[in-house]
């Protein structure tokens, strides 16, 4: 399983120190193990930042990770990956994480006619059911 990490938008930190070196790990519910190391690097016009091809070993079972970059002095910064079952649709490319944006989502919550239709006939039906059930009970 093929994992690619990268940071894609440079964050204020200190984190990304040209030269500094940085440990991987993968980090679940079962504990750690290491992925591999790297260096931060500088391309012109640009702050300092990593990006590493991990592979995520394939005794790995599904479910939620955190993977880790750990620099000599301790400061951390990471990020969330979802490991699933193999599927058909699986392909063996590699996967990017990226920074969260803080964008809004637009949500689009149309119904159907015929969904708003069966909705209000069941809550009449109970409606009625109930009331019917009220008189027979006095």
């Amino acid at each position: 399983m093929n994992a690619r990490v990268q940071t894609q938008e440079p964050t204020p930190t200190t984190l990304k120190r040209v030269g500094e070196h940085f440990t991987i790990t993968l980090e679940g519910i079962t504990g750690s193990m290491p992925l591999g190391e790297v260096e931060v690097s500088q391309t012109e016009g640009e702050e300092g930042g990593f990006e590493l091809t991990l592979v995520i070993p394939p005794e790995t079972q599904p479910g939620f990770y955190t993977i880790r970059a750990t620099s000599d002095e301790g400061e951390t910064a990471s990020a969330d990956l979802t490991v699933t079952e193999p599927s058909e649709e699986a392909i063996d490319q590699p996967a990017t994480i990226s920074e969260p944006s803080g964008e809004p989502h637009e949500l689009t919550r149309t119904k159907a006619a015929g969904q708003i239709a069966t909705v209000l006939v069941l809550a009449l039906v109970s409606l009625g059911a109930g009331g019917w059930l009220v008189r027979k009970g006095n």
